[in-house]
């Protein structure tokens, strides 16, 4: 049971830090008013779900309105830009935020198939290499949906490569 809320609360962390980079903008513009009317907004979503959702369902209702408290974030995210600088920023990530959905939605479904049989391993390695693996999988959706390209890829191994530390042991 612990795993769904650690899910629950992975997903209202990422979209948390999603928020930040407006949030930052915003404040150090000199429109802090942007921030706090979303943290308000943020906090009445929490205070008015958290006691029903926690009867309801006990300690993944606390994880449930947490995350529902987040949901204001993503609607921030996008409302900041066009309210800033008339910058409608929806439209030009709208087709790749359906591509990771997609992938979400297809990860998902491979990785609940799956996961019995992956928690039935006792050895570690072989957790590890089915991690591994599930990871390799990720990655191929992205090159797949060409979220990423193989140009991409080298100049990121190029960047590591060149400012990477040798380290010789003596």
């Amino acid at each position: 049971k612990s795993f769904i809320v650690l899910l629950i609360s992975t997903v209202t962390s990422i979209i948390s830090t999603s928020s930040n980079l407006p949030s930052y903008y915003s404040m150090g513009i000199g429109r802090p008013e942007f921030t706090t009317k979303f943290t308000l907004y943020r906090f009445l979503i929490i205070a008015i779900t958290i006691i029903p959702l926690i009867k309801l369902y006990g300690y993944i209702g606390l994880a449930i309105a947490l995350l529902l408290g987040e949901f204001q974030a993503i609607y921030f995210i996008f409302y900041l830009p066009k309210k800033l600088l008339n910058l409608n920023i929806f439209s030009e990530v709208r087709v790749e935020l359906l591509k990771y959905l997609l992938i979400f939605v297809l990860f998902g479904l491979l990785y609940s198939v799956s996961y019995k049989w992956i928690f039935s391993q006792s050895e570690i390695l072989i957790q590890f290499l089915i991690s591994l693996i599930l990871l390799s999988i990720y990655f191929i959706f992205i090159y797949l949906f060409k979220i990423i390209s193989l140009n991409s890829i080298k100049r990121g191994f190029s960047i590591v490569k060149k400012y990477s530390i040798n380290i010789h042991f003596t």
